[in-house]
């Protein structure tokens, strides 16, 4: 089933680990690890069980499992995870959420060197839009929404492969299924579902 795909990362960390097999060099994946680090301080919205920080860690993992597939900017993508919902004020209907995090990109340009001009665009893009409903062509833009939608299980939601923007997110994501260095995923969110429901309840759902 959709909504138990598990690209996500290992839930001890802030930031996930394979940025540098996503193609950066040390010195950018350091300084991205540290935006993180910004992003989980100053947000409200980190703390949101929703679309808190490990929904952002989900993204991340997601988005760069699709970056090889689809030659997505890895810089861009792990600053969207971390950025994309830092400026929602509640884990509900919050349409302009997307808008803020985009102008406060913005106004945190400075500290955003890791990115060339072109890069830092496409992650105020990605931002702005990406609870629109579209898909988009480009690449890093079509794998940062769909890394997001990727991880629509968390909500109940089976991904529509309608909404996604890449072939890797449409053809071949199930291919993460299975794989041995997601077991500790699965346990946290099996643990999640038991604080939220009876036991017998989880245990139809997981094997329906």
């Amino acid at each position: 089933r959709a909504m138990f795909t598990r690209c996500c990362s290992p839930p001890e960390k802030v930031a996930g680990g394979s940025a540098q097999a996503g193609g950066m060099d040390g010195e950018a994946s350091r300084a991205i690890d540290r935006l993180w680090e910004l992003a989980a301080a100053e947000c409200q919205a980190a703390h949101g069980r929703v679309h808190g920080v490990s929904h952002w860690r989900r993204v991340e993992r997601n988005g760069l499992w699709l970056a090889q597939h689809t030659g997505a900017d890895p810089r861009v993508v792990r600053l969207f995870a971390a950025f994309h919902d830092s400026q929602r004020r509640n884990d509900d209907e919050d349409p302009l959420h997307g808008s803020r995090a985009a102008r406060y990109l913005d106004a945190m340009r400075i500290r955003l060197g890791c990115l060339d001009e072109a890069q830092f665009e496409l992650l105020i893009e990605a931002c702005a839009a990406h609870s629109d409903g579209e898909r988009h062509s480009h690449p890093t833009i079509g794998t940062c929404w769909d890394a997001d939608r990727l991880d629509l299980w968390r909500v109940g939601i089976e991904p529509d492969p309608r909404y996604l923007s890449t072939p890797a997110a449409r053809d071949h994501w199930r291919a993460a299924l299975g794989q041995t260095d997601r077991t500790a995923d699965w346990s946290v969110f099996f643990a999640d579902a038991l604080a939220e429901a009876p036991w017998r309840q989880v245990v139809a759902q997981w094997s329906a």
